[in-house]
């Protein structure tokens, strides 16, 4: 059986992948839930991580039960929390390495500025209350120590070359969520031939039950905004229990504040821009050295063919 580890990244899909697909016993088994995944490999402190203990505690979970042709480890925290610019995300490659040398890689990626969008809005869904500015801006102006989300998390193409480093770059595969959307069936059949399985059977295809969590219209994010300093929250739990009442209210009302959704949307996706344009475009160029489908046609921004200084070639 082959051992695949999906990292994420965040927000390309993962819940779908975790509960539908990584579920689906025609092909796979997952062998962990995210609590398991944060006992056993993030939650640890450096000086309390225990690899051996990890290895062991995975080699016991595949030899039990019903066995799969893929066991699946998958879990976007594994490349740590882009809201404070998943810094941890390399030491946490080291982690995999070291509990399962011999693992198949996935990384689920997407275009950036889609990303960093649907990543504002968890943000204000999980309580926080900066702008939209202050969120991609924060690590230029946070004291040292102290950090937010940087726009480096996104260089999809240092992670895998990371991976690449770590496990060999014939064993990290990268597919992109827009593959996934557009045929789902092309996107299974990537990774079972990456985990040196054939593809699905004739009439065989996945489930394409896409069950989202609801984001508030862009009108209601301001009042979201105001409503997450009035109430704890996961982003800010020390926030004011005594206005709790009024906050939660806020939040509730959020969710239906449709009026000046175009002008907040317009001022979200402009800056967004203003901060995406021309900061990828290379990094995708390499990414695509990973990739088995076409990221220009799924329109990743992408400079000309590039060679990048001091980093590891694709393996696909």
């Amino acid at each position: 059986m082959t051992l695949l580890i999906h990292p994420g990244f965040h927000k390309t899909a993962t819940t779908w992948l975790q509960n539908e697909l990584f579920t689906d016993p025609r092909w796979f088994r997952m062998l962990m839930q995210p609590e398991d995944v944060q006992k056993w490999i993030v939650r640890p402190h450096d000086f309390a991580f225990d690899a051996d203990a990890a290895r062991q505690e995975i080699a016991a979970r595949r030899a039990a039960g019903t066995p799969a042709s893929i066991d699946v480890i998958s879990n976007e925290n594994l490349v740590a929390n882009p809201f404070f610019g998943s810094r941890e995300s390399k030491l946490l490659v080291e982690r995999l390495r070291l509990i399962a040398p011999e693992a198949k890689i996935l990384l689920t990626v997407r275009r950036q500025p889609a990303a960093m969008r649907s990543l504002y809005q968890q943000y204000v869904k999980r309580g926080g209350s900066l702008s939209v500015e202050d969120f991609f801006d924060q690590n230029e102006k946070c004291e040292p120590g102290y950090y937010g989300f940087d726009p480096l998390c996104l260089r999809f193409d240092l992670l895998a070359d990371e991976y690449a480093r770590a496990f060999g770059p014939d064993n990290v595969l990268v597919l992109p969520q827009e593959l996934l959307a557009k045929d789902a069936r092309a996107f299974l059949g990537a990774i079972l031939q990456h985990c040196g399985m054939a593809g699905p059977a004739e009439g065989e295809t996945p489930s394409t039950k896409m069950g989202a969590g609801k984001s508030p219209p862009d009108g209601g994010v301001p009042l979201l905004r105001l409503a997450n300093r009035l109430r704890p929250t996961p982003v800010y739990p020390a926030g004011p229990r005594s206005l709790a009442p009024i906050g939660n209210f806020l939040y509730r009302l959020a969710y239906h504040q449709h009026a000046f959704s175009s002008y907040y949307r317009r001022k979200l996706e402009g800056a967004i821009e203003e901060r995406a344009s021309g900061h990828y475009a290379a990094g995708n160029r390499h990414l695509q050295s990973y990739c088995p489908v076409d990221l220009a046609k799924l329109k990743y921004e992408m400079a000309e063919d590039v060679s990048l200084p001091g980093v590891a070639a694709g393996g696909q």
